[in-house]
């Protein structure tokens, strides 16, 4: 491949991904392209390819112009109507994603996949060749404990293969507490009632295969743990 097609094809890969998940970052952009060096993304703003906006804290995220948008035939998505919150939530999710189709072979993802229910929904399913996934879930702060939301989180990951990822040592360090809490008492059981969840005096336990679905990883460290080690540990009295 020449220099010129090697240009069209990462411009292309670029355009792609940003149509597919909407805005993205700089860095992002240039793992998509394969690109070492910075200014890509700026040679795609002064292509008339991508609009870039500012935002609090002076990150700055990309999307892509009408241009873009009728170049790879996908509808614009604007920019200018995201909050911060959803955008370094977002970008994290892109950057492991993108390292995944790199180094672990993930041949197609889904963000926010809308086909699952709100209260089971993942941040990305990652899909491997042979057919098989892997949920993502992105955890920037930790959920709140006295209303539920942690319980019902726990009984998320443990209903299939997730990996979840976190930006914060010390988040990380709580929900391995967490989980050695609920290995050794169970997670309390909640049921949707009427539109409102309601806790029961009933435990569920679950055993140590069910927690070898489940690794945390600490974003860009290379420390993970895989949560059936945490069940063998206390099951040595550690």
């Amino acid at each position: 491949m020449n220099t010129l097609e090697q240009h069209k094809k990462q411009v292309n890969d670029a355009l792609l991904f940003t149509g597919k998940v909407g805005f993205t970052n700089a860095e992002n952009l240039q793992l998509v392209a394969n690109r070492k060096r910075r200014g890509f993304p700026t040679q795609l703003v002064n292509l008339g390819l991508l609009l870039s906006r500012k935002m609090a804290g002076g990150n700055l995220i990309f999307g892509l112009s009408k241009m873009g948008a009728d170049t790879i035939g996908v509808k614009q998505f604007d920019i200018h109507k995201l909050t911060l919150g959803r955008v370094e939530h977002a970008l994290t999710a892109q950057a492991v994603t993108l390292v995944a189709i790199k180094d672990l072979g993930v041949v197609d993802y889904e963000f926010e996949p809308q086909n699952i229910s709100r209260d089971t929904r993942p941040d990305v399913i990652w899909i491997f060749d042979d057919g098989s996934k892997l949920y993502i879930e992105i955890e920037l702060s930790a959920k709140s404990i006295s209303d539920g939301d942690m319980d019902r989180f726990f009984m998320k990951l443990l209903s299939r293969n997730t990996l979840v990822v976190f930006r914060d040592q010390t988040l990380y360090s709580r929900y391995i507490m967490q989980t050695r809490k609920y290995i050794e008492t169970g997670i309390p059981e909640w049921t949707r009632i009427n539109g409102k969840w309601v806790k029961f005096d009933a435990f569920v336990k679950f055993d140590r295969d069910e927690w070898d679905n489940i690794e945390f990883q600490l974003y860009k460290e290379g420390v993970s743990t895989k949560l059936s080690l945490i069940f063998e540990a206390i099951g040595f009295g550690y």
